[in-house]
């Protein structure tokens, strides 16, 4: 099985704001800082190499398995739809 991010996530997971109110942050100075901090949070976390083994965020991801087996098991999920299964014999 192969995998390839054709749709990376657009947003991050909490936004810089969200992040300031949860650590009584006031200031706008770290602003930057926060923001690099929940990016590296959201890469350990996220994805087929992360912590979790799944997606936590919205990304569409091909995958290509080189053998048909009788049950198809989808890595990443939760998953929000399909958009298409393609079979070349």
């Amino acid at each position: 099985m192969t995998l390839g991010l054709i749709t990376p996530p657009t947003a991050l997971p909490v936004t810089v704001a969200e992040a300031k109110a949860h650590m009584r942050v006031v200031y706008d100075h770290e602003d930057d800082y926060i923001a690099d901090l929940i990016r590296a949070a959201t890469a350990r976390l996220n994805g087929p190499y992360g912590l979790l083994g799944r997606c936590i965020l919205t990304q569409t991801w091909r995958v290509t398995l080189l053998v048909l087996g009788s049950t198809i098991t989808l890595p990443l999920g939760p998953h929000q739809s399909v958009d298409s299964i393609v079979y070349l014999d």
